[in-house]
């Protein structure tokens, strides 16, 4: 089956899946003889803030937690919650091509494939635990306006979980079943992705020096589209500008800047920032990227350390 018959499937199924979802919240609510004013308060939350969607990113960053991954943003349609520059904060953006976005990274480099892994099925899981405990409330419990507020959205939880475990690309990018399915299977961009995720591992408390070199340069070939491959070359520079190796780093610079109209907004700030500091005018104030796609730049701390050791040499 093609990516485009599996698009058209998807959308097929999910429409399907919505209306009966909006059709089993309506159910309860009529067979429980709801009071009025909960079915346009349950309709407002589905609509503006839909508490589906923030279980669902909760699960990921809760199994995710569990499995010794760290938080750094949750997007919910147009708000961000998370870091920006090293500094928690709440934000509003204009662009949101998904309803829902979390960003995690491990505090080690051990068992990443795994770690990801239970991550990435954390949202269904927490959406499909939801929609079991709320649906046997409903059942089994004597009922009540404020306990069925929350058994409404039982169905749309579900449905939540089941779309996203659907595996197909959309033009958003992959669902989490997807990428499920690619790290059992070990496919190369979801390998990339663990390449990436190894070496965050061992910047959490380290350094550049630190990171075997095979993480970072013994990967698969994938397209250069890819936003795992994408992070992956600017982890590269990153760690020759560590090693002092400029000529390397540079060479990096000009493979992101021959795909610069592939990369996303932010990665291409963060790549403007590095052309910056080949031409003599390198700032070292913390990127755009800093804590979500590359931790924090630590090419500043490496440098500061070298240096330090230098001067020590020198006194001595």
């Amino acid at each position: 089956m093609s990516g485009k018959t599996k698009r058209i499937l998807y959308y097929l199924v999910s429409l399907t899946g919505l209306l009966l979802a909006i059709a089993g919240t309506i159910l309860e609510w009529y067979f429980a003889r709801g009071e009025y004013y909960i079915l346009p308060i349950v309709a407002a939350c589905f609509l503006l803030l839909p508490l589906n969607v923030i279980l669902h990113e909760f699960g990921h960053v809760l199994f995710g937690a569990m499995a010794g991954m760290k938080f750094v943003y949750v997007k919910i349609g147009y708000l961000i919650f998370g870091s920006q520059n090293g500094t928690r904060r709440v934000r509003f953006t204009f662009v949101s091509d998904t309803a829902g976005e979390t960003g995690l990274f491990p505090k080690s480099p051990k068992h990443v494939r795994g770690r990801f892994l239970w991550a990435t099925l954390g949202g269904a899981l927490l959406n499909f635990i939801y929609a079991g405990v709320w649906f046997a409330m409903y059942f089994f419990v004597s009922r009540h306006p404020a306990l069925l507020f929350f058994e409404m959205f039982a169905p749309l939880s579900l449905y939540e979980g089941l779309m996203a475990l659907f595996p197909v690309e959309l033009k958003t990018g992959k669902t989490d079943g997807l990428v499920a399915a690619g790290l059992l299977r070990r496919n190369p961009e979801e390998l990339i992705a663990t390449h990436v995720l190894a070496a965050q591992g061992y910047l959490y408390k380290g350094g550049f020096s630190e990171i075997p070199e095979g993480i970072l340069f013994e990967s698969p070939v994938v397209r250069a589209d890819l936003p795992a491959w994408h992070a992956l070359l600017l982890l590269r520079m990153q760690y020759f500008l560590s090693e002092q190796r400029e000529s390397e780093a540079h060479a990096v610079l000009l493979q992101l800047e021959a795909i610069k109209d592939e990369l996303s907004d932010a990665a291409a700030r963060e790549l403007s920032r590095y052309t910056g500091y080949f031409e003599g005018n390198f700032t070292a104030e913390r990127g755009p990227l800093a804590g979500v796609n590359l931790l924090e730049t630590r090419l500043e701390l490496e440098t500061d350390k070298k240096n330090s050791t230098g001067r020590q040499n020198s006194l001595a």
